[in-house]
Parts: C-alpha cells; structure tokens; sequence
C-alpha cells in the first residue's frame, strides 16, 4: 500500500472579506431599493398626469394585442 502526503487544506479567508461581500451586498440592495422608489415615484407622477388631462383630450388607444386596442 502506498502513502500519499496529505493535502494542505485551502487557505483560510481573513475575516475581511466575508465582511466586504456582505457590504458589498447591502450596498446592491439599497441601490436596488432606492431605484425601485424611484421607479414607483415616476409612476405616481405619470398617474397625477393621466389623471389631470384636459376634457377635451381623449386618451391614444395603445394595441396591446393581435386582438385589438385596449383603450
């Protein structure tokens, strides 16, 4: 039977760097979050616009299918 050297265990990680991916992380989420905000933000605002249009402006039918306009 033959002997074979044991392989060295992979290096530890210094402790840093679990801790610069996890604020790495965060910082994606709140980048996330903060454009998602944004986002509903903007969608607040185009709903306001719709809603306050001038009486005499009808609505532009969009063809949201193969079907018809949705109006």
């Amino acid at each position: 039977m033959r002997a074979y050297p044991l392989q060295a265990a992979p290096p530890v990680l210094p402790l840093e760097q679990p801790d610069e991916a996890r604020l790495a992380l965060r910082r994606a989420v709140q980048i996330t979050l903060a454009s998602l905000a944004e986002m509903d933000r903007l969608l607040d605002r185009a709903e306001q616009l719709i809603s306050h249009q001038r009486p005499g402006y009808a609505r532009q039918c969009k063809l949201n299918s193969p079907i018809g306009p949705l109006c």
